[in-house]
């Protein structure tokens, strides 16, 4: 099938670029050589083995034995390490053992990790973040869960298969206990397993993880379980705090259906409240009254109308982290409207978000491409960027790093800061879009500008993984367009080859490799209530009280081997969402369905029983010009020809009245291979 649009590049830019940072940052050390898995988190190679450090810096060296690693079965050498009352080092975690009981949250408890003896040895770096997970009412629901042992072990599986089988289970025990699949990687030379979780976990519910005694040592050998975690299991722990959880232990072998005989090694963590304060402010913007702060300044352009306004937005941070749900002071936040020049009457929106180097005058090329066809385009600045009254200005050296929670002045990794200012970022776009339902004639001319009942949301890399919080919390979207978008963030700054070049100062703050890749699952429990994970389950189902129930059309695209938003990050974000996976298919994605081939609509069914057009499509390579012979993809071309057609036909068959159809633009222009 071909489709007979009139198809125009004119004015096309790269509207994404790889984040640059100045050498001063790039002469900080060499970046660790790392052995990579590719079958597991990213098959880009951003996660898999790490060459471990060659000490730990908030405990003993990893050759030394902790006193929980007395060896029951004399005829093993490795042991599983877990004594949370009494080690000095971190060694499992999530861990229910680090909360207490509190029946003003949501979950009815409270991370508490100040008795942890790993507390008193943490880097001064390090330990707020500690601090900062005590503030949360439970552990994430996309961060990893790390299992230490005193020597190499086996790499379980990963994978689909591993919600049925498998030496390593992760259990949801609400009401219906089931588990779910996972992947798995190495680090500290094999001595610790972090365990990711392939969708996100469920919110304020029970989770417990279990490692058979099927696991082995590296060398095939056994692998003697903990005396704590035989207490555990077998209900003899005197120590108050084990006590506490012995019933959730139990509850885990239950549900499990295994012996304490063939555990090696459980924990048992509740999972934090994550949308409830995004939800209770969306509710509140919808009611608010918001106006420009002087009449637009509109400019006839040689392909649009360029207005330039500015209104008056409430900022819910104190100390730039949100602590509750009303605001606490406000700001002026600028923002660009492109009006078509000739079309009579309101027309369908773009809302436009930009990549994380860009801002959002980037669009303005995009506007001579789509405002001539009878849209309009509505962007704002993120915080932090552009002309956002939170920017330092785009010559700022560490404006990306501040943005995303790194603070170089004390050599702290923020992750309630990066949380919020993404929270804080969809507010501000809640707020403008509750502004112009309000005003739709921009230019006041007595005649509406803005069809605000045909709604459209493109975002790009940063934009597109700030899409889903924004989708989800407003009910007035029809289409969605997230090319090279994702979730689950703070792999992405950890591990994504163009974050390289500051990899080294984060490693410094850490105290080396692979304490980042363990960190990284704690900071990504701060960042969840912020993360598009959160929010992702949410869009197409499952709508929010006060969002509407009618789901938007939904494409999301994504580049292989993607330098940035890592290929991890774009199927956690698909699975999150839902989305069928149209062919062709060169990553498995794995736990959503295959749709049938090219082109397809109408493949799902929403809340409201309207049927949508939502997918996932792969690619794998684009031409930069028309007769251009075809380039591997990646992020900074994945809107070249094929992925520009794709989503210029998803757009215009919905502004054209027709059902949103995902084409193979390789069949549709004819795309050689590479």
């Amino acid at each position: 099938m071909r489709s007979n649009r009139a198809f125009s590049l004119r004015g096309v830019p790269a509207l994404f670029a790889a984040p640059a940072l100045g050498a001063a940052l790039t002469a900080c050390g060499d970046d660790a050589e790392s052995q990579r898995d590719p079958a597991i988190y990213m098959d880009n190679g951003a996660m898999g083995d790490a060459t471990a450090e060659a000490s730990l810096p908030d405990g003993p060296a990893p050759d030394t034995l902790p006193a929980d690693a007395a060896v029951p079965d004399a005829g093993c050498l490795v042991n599983h390490l877990y004594d949370p009352v009494g080690a000095t080092r971190r060694e499992t975690l999530p861990d229910d053992f680090f909360t207490v009981d509190d029946p003003a949250t949501l979950t009815g408890l409270r991370v508490n990790t100040s008795g942890a003896g790993w507390r008193a040895g943490a880097l001064p770096t390090v330990a707020p973040i500690f601090a900062d997970l005590d503030t949360l009412d439970g552990w994430g629901i996309t961060g990893g869960i790390t299992l230490s042992f005193s020597g190499a072990v086996a790499l379980p599986e990963s994978g689909p298969d591993t919600a049925t089988g498998g030496t390593v289970e992760l259990w949801a025990l609400g009401d219906s206990p089931h588990r779910v699949a996972v992947d798995v990687e190495h680090t500290d030379d094999g001595k610790t397993l972090i365990i990711w979780p392939m969708v996100p976990l469920t919110p304020k519910t029970r989770h417990g993880l279990i490692a058979t005694t099927a696991l082995l040592a590296e060398d095939g050998g056994c692998i003697s379980p903990s005396p704590t975690t035989l207490s555990l299991l077998d209900g003899t722990a005197t120590d108050d705090a084990l006590v506490r959880i012995v019933p959730r232990h139990a509850d885990l072998l239950a549900a499990s259906g295994h012996g304490a005989e063939d555990v090696l090694s459980s924990t048992v963590f509740t999972t934090q409240s994550t949308t409830e304060t995004s939800t209770t402010i969306a509710a509140a913007i919808r009611e608010s009254d918001y106006d420009f702060d002087a009449a637009p300044t509109c400019t006839e352009r040689e392909f649009f109308i360029d207005c330039q306004a500015a209104a008056m937005f409430s900022d819910y941070r104190t100390d730039k982290v949100i602590v509750g749900t009303e605001p606490v002071t406000t700001y002026r936040v600028p923002m660009s409207l492109w009006l078509p020049k000739d079309s009579v009457g309101p027309v369908p929106v773009i809302v436009v978000g930009h990549g994380l180097s860009e801002n959002r005058n980037i669009f303005a090329d995009l506007a001579e491409v789509f405002c001539p066809e009878g849209f309009a385009l509505v962007g704002i600045d993120a915080l932090g960027h552009g002309n956002h009254p939170t920017s330092a200005g785009p010559d700022d050296p560490l404006g990306l790093l501040n943005f995303l929670g790194i603070d170089i002045g004390t050599q702290r990794i923020l992750g309630l800061r990066l949380r919020d200012n993404f929270r804080q970022s969809t507010y501000d776009k809640l707020q403008l879009l509750r502004l112009l339902r309000t005003h739709p004639d921009v230019n006041g001319d007595g005649q509406l500008d803005l069809d605000m009942d045909r709604l459209a949301y493109l975002g790009i890399s940063l934009g597109g993984i700030m899409g889903p919080e924004l989708l989800a919390l407003d009910g007035g979207f029809q289409l969605a367009l997230l090319p090279v978008a994702g979730a689950r963030l703070v792999p992405i700054i950890t591990e994504s080859s163009s974050f390289a070049n500051f990899r080294p100062i984060m490693e410094g703050v850490v105290g080396g490799a692979s304490e980042l890749r363990k960190i990284a699952t704690l900071v990504q429990a701060l960042m969840d209530p912020g993360d598009p994970a959160s929010y992702a389950a949410h869009v197409l189902s499952d709508r929010f009280e006060g969002a509407g129930t009618h789901a938007p059309h939904v494409l999301q695209q994504m580049a292989i081997d993607d330098e940035i938003v890592n290929n991890g990050s774009n199927r956690i974000l698909a699975r999150a969402l839902g989305l069928h996976h149209v062919p062709p298919v060169v990553q498995d994605v794995g736990l959503i369905p295959v749709a049938g081939e090219a082109p397809i609509s109408n493949n799902l069914e929403g809340p409201d029983g309207q049927s949508v057009t939502a997918g996932l499509f792969q690619l794998d390579r684009v031409r930069e010009t028309p007769r251009g012979r075809p380039v591997k993809a990646g992020h900074n071309n994945a809107l070249a020809m094929e992925g520009f057609f794709q989503l210029y036909t998803f757009l215009f068959a919905w502004r054209d009245g027709e059902a949103p159809t995902i084409v193979d633009p390789y069949a549709e222009l004819m795309t050689p291979p590479l």
